[in-house]
């Protein structure tokens, strides 16, 4: 049987809670995942028991201002994640030298995966991202951008509900329920993290240079929390031989969680043995 091993460490001055799963046999490869906007690294405790299965570890941590770490709810920067992201990397890396790391993300954390790993790609063997955050549903028009750039400015932690329409997080209707049941999920997003969210996607979706490394894209068609068109448009402008972009034309934002799970999961599996085999 894997081991999961729950710890609150001190990183970047916040008291961070972090979830590691171990297979029973040494790692063939190591993963950092990164979750999405108001939820929390136990969410993906199926995911890490089944990359434990395949001899795969997964390193989980929750952002600040989620799930167990400190802070105000919601409340977050772009530039604290990538500096907590990068010190876990680092610990991870100098712990296991020469097993491949894989940076994995989901919707908030997609974004965070792409956007850190275009800028500090050392010590990483590929990055995954599903549904990523790169866009929201209902683009914002340029003016309100920028209004909200000036808010986040003077008033950054400032909170307001994040409007996550939780009926498209996944068909399985069970899941829904128990998100919606969840005591360490909110619904809410600071005004800096909003926009980070929405400035950060539209330069790095924008952006003609190539990714860094090697890229497994998934995103489900029917995404009413993130857009499908601006991941394809990501997609189109980080044409390489090392990116694999995978859409699904019924699913929904989380593809984890969706019915068909064990498809996903074996497909980022799949992807992740071509590369350290």
């Amino acid at each position: 049987m894997s081991k999961t091993n729950e710890l609150i460490q001190t990183i970047q001055s916040h008291k961070i809670y972090t979830s590691t799963t171990l297979p029973d046999s040494p790692a063939r490869a190591n993963i950092l995942l990164v979750h999405g906007l108001g939820e929390h690294c136990a969410r993906y405790a199926h995911v890490s028991a089944f990359f434990s299965e395949n001899e795969i570890a997964t390193y989980t941590f929750d952002l600040p201002g989620h799930g167990k770490s400190d802070g105000k709810r919601g409340v977050m920067r772009y530039q604290k994640a990538w500096k907590i992201i990068d010190q876990l990397k680092t610990s991870i890396a100098a712990g296991n030298p020469g097993t491949p790391l894989f940076l994995y993300g989901h919707s908030l954390g997609g974004a965070l995966a792409l956007t850190y790993a275009a800028r500090f790609p050392d010590a990483l063997s590929g990055v995954i991202a599903t549904s990523p955050g790169l866009g929201l549903a209902k683009p914002v028009p340029n003016f309100l951008v920028s209004l909200l750039g000036l808010a986040a400015q003077l008033l950054p932690d400032l909170t307001i509900p994040n409007g996550l329409g939780v009926e498209g997080l996944s068909h399985d209707e069970n899941v829904v329920k128990i998100y919606l049941e969840d005591p360490l999920v909110h619904d809410r997003v600071s005004i800096g993290l909003a926009y980070d969210l929405i400035s950060q996607g539209s330069q790095l979706t924008a952006s003609a240079t190539p990714f860094p490394l090697p890229l497994l894209l998934l995103q489900g068609l029917q995404d009413t929390l993130v857009n499908p068109e601006t991941v394809t448009r990501f997609a189109e402008n980080k044409q390489a031989e090392t990116l694999t972009y995978r859409t699904f034309s019924e699913g929904f934002h989380e593809l984890h969680n969706e019915p068909y799970k064990a498809e996903i999961l074996k497909l980022i599996l799949g992807w992740i043995q071509n590369i350290i085999e």
